[in-house]
């Protein structure tokens, strides 16, 4: 686990590879279609209302692909906390303007000497509803945001080994959910 905390001097990631094109003058990101072939285990969920915090089963893991499609409705935030083991966590939030992956909550801290914190990213977002395709492998999450039109990776090192993933909404939302091992 590279950190500058354990004096490694860096901090990086390697992610999956992408397809990259432009569209609509854009530059999308998505997932090669190639990851596909290792999905197994599938478990689906539709029109589930989230309130507070909410699980599902069969929704856990560590090396999983979790494609959520999200209706904030009267929900102020929405979050999905994954590779979750006790109180650590990495979270995918939404609020009415943005769309942010925190790990802060990780037991072992990425610090660096850059300029802006390197815990948390966020992208500008201003709709109610959104597709989320979160990518979970071990020690990275990548999440991709509306078929590629954004794309937001961090690393984390959990110290359990639970991997839960966990919903909320402070006020009522709701999801569909699709969920693969990998």
């Amino acid at each position: 686990m590279p950190t500058n905390v354990l004096r490694h001097n860096w901090a990086g990631s390697f992610s999956i590879p992408r397809v990259l094109k432009w569209k609509d003058e854009k530059l999308m990101q998505t997932p090669v279609e190639e990851l596909r072939a290792y999905r197994v285990d599938h478990v689906m969920y539709r029109g589930e209302k989230v309130e507070g915090v909410r699980r599902f089963d069969g929704v856990t893991g560590d090396v999983c692909e979790l494609v959520v499609d999200v209706d904030m409705g009267d929900a102020n935030n929405f979050s999905i906390a994954v590779l979750k083991t006790g109180n650590e966590k990495v979270v995918i939030w939404l609020d009415d303007s943005r769309i942010t992956i925190d790990r802060s909550c990780m037991g072992n801290p990425i610090l660096g000497n850059e300029s802006i914190p390197v815990n948390s990213r966020w992208i500008p977002y201003h709709k109610k509803t959104v597709k989320l395709d979160i990518l979970i492998d071990k020690s990275i999450v990548e999440v991709f945001v509306n078929d590629g039109e954004y794309a937001m990776t961090v690393t984390a090192y959990p110290e359990g080994t639970a991997a839960e993933i966990e919903f909320f909404a402070d006020g009522a939302a709701v999801i569909d959910i699709d969920k693969w091992n990998i």
